[in-house]
């Protein structure tokens, strides 16, 4: 090959590098200046509905619908989720969630369907939050056949079954228990059963009670805490605490009381196995201890001091010093601490009386 056929060769190839680049650099050039130009345009788009007299500020108020709400190119219908999206976030009125959600319903129940079929993971995720977030009713089937698909991951399954409780889907009982019966030995987090049960309806939270026997006890405890944490109060709930007393699980039986501590009463028929229950709190473990402790300083039933006077010694320290604070909640409590502090045959007791009196003259006094 001779020299003058290799430096063509090379100029050649260099030139076609070259106008490559060229060619990229002015592709990227176009693509930022069109990406500009949406975003510009979306953004003079939203100032203009930000407007209290817009067509579509109007349609948030009173439900007036205008031609001029409704897209007609790409990217008016991105800015019009977007807009959507913060307006749903922002308000707390539910007239003006409802209007819209009727809208998105309208305009963008069959874009989101289809999201639910794509192959990529995060167009799936990112439908499956927009359905929920609008509350989007209609498209229960499509979310229900991802949600079942053997091929769905957990953390998408748990996404769609959140989105269910969102919908109030009469069938989210079904669906969780189903669900957990499916992973009999294997684990589920915590995070995705309270992901669905943080935002499920109460009644249907009450038909899951029903069904608690149905379910491992990971979705039991979940369940427990979840009615504890959103103050949930009605007589089924506060049975099925109180059923949850006798409970084989050491752990069910102290969220129950934790939970029971937190609703501040008890039925008499309750107070009277639980107090019979409590006068073997020695077997129990510490925390369990420490939790019946609480639960007397909340239901405050006069026959509990007893109990909570020998707990004073108790060999944990926590359990003392939580007996002595639910012992300052009743009826001259402190002078009831006071005699312990003198007269206790346990020096732990004494001590533990000591501190909650120190502790009782900033600011606790006597119930009486």
């Amino acid at each position: 090959m001779s020299a003058g056929y290799t430096i063509a060769y090379v100029g050649w190839f260099c030139a076609m590098v070259a106008g490559l680049l060229l060619f990229l650099y002015g592709f990227l050039v176009i693509r930022k200046w069109s990406s500009n130009r949406t975003k510009e345009r979306i953004r003079q788009w939203t100032a203009l509905m930000e407007q209290p007299d817009s067509p579509l500020e109007q349609y948030l108020r009173d439900g007036t619908r205008s031609r001029r709400i409704v897209p007609r190119r790409k990217w008016q219908f991105a800015a019009l989720e977007n807009y959507l999206f913060h307006q749903v976030i922002l308000s707390g009125m539910q007239t003006e969630i409802e209007r819209i959600s009727r809208l998105v319903a309208e305009l963008y129940s069959d874009v989101y369907r289809k999201s639910l079929q794509e192959r990529n993971w995060t167009v799936r995720m990112n439908a499956l939050a927009l359905i929920g977030l609008f509350q989007l009713k209609g498209i229960e089937n499509n979310v229900l056949d991802l949600a079942f698909n053997r091929k769905t991951g957990d953390t998408e399954k748990w996404s769609a079954i959140r989105v269910l409780a969102l919908l109030r889907n009469p069938d989210i009982v079904d669906v969780m228990v189903t669900e957990d019966a499916k992973h009999e030995t294997d684990y589920i987090s915590e995070h995705m059963y309270r992901s669905v049960l943080i935002v499920m309806p109460a009644d249907l939270l009450e038909e899951l009670i029903a069904r608690s026997g149905e379910v491992r006890e990971s979705l039991r405890l979940n369940l427990i805490d979840v009615l504890r944490i959103r103050n949930i109060r009605s007589e089924r709930v506060l049975a099925w605490f109180e059923r949850l007393l006798a409970d084989p699980s050491e752990e069910c039986r102290i969220r129950a009381m934790k939970a029971l501590a937190n609703f501040g009463y008890m039925t008499e028929e309750a107070e009277s196995a639980f107090l019979e229950a409590s006068k073997e709190w020695r077997t129990y473990s510490w925390p369990m201890r420490l939790m019946t402790a609480r639960l007397m300083a909340e239901v405050r039933n006069p026959d509990f001091v007893p109990i909570l006077e020998q707990m004073m010694g108790d060999q944990a320290y926590l359990v003392r010093i939580e007996a002595g604070r639910s012992i300052l909640k009743y009826a001259d409590g402190a002078a009831k601490l006071r005699q312990i502090a003198s007269f206790h045959p346990d020096r732990f007791a004494r001590e533990a009386a000591e501190e909650m009196l120190e502790q009782g003259e900033g600011g606790v006094a006597d119930a009486g």
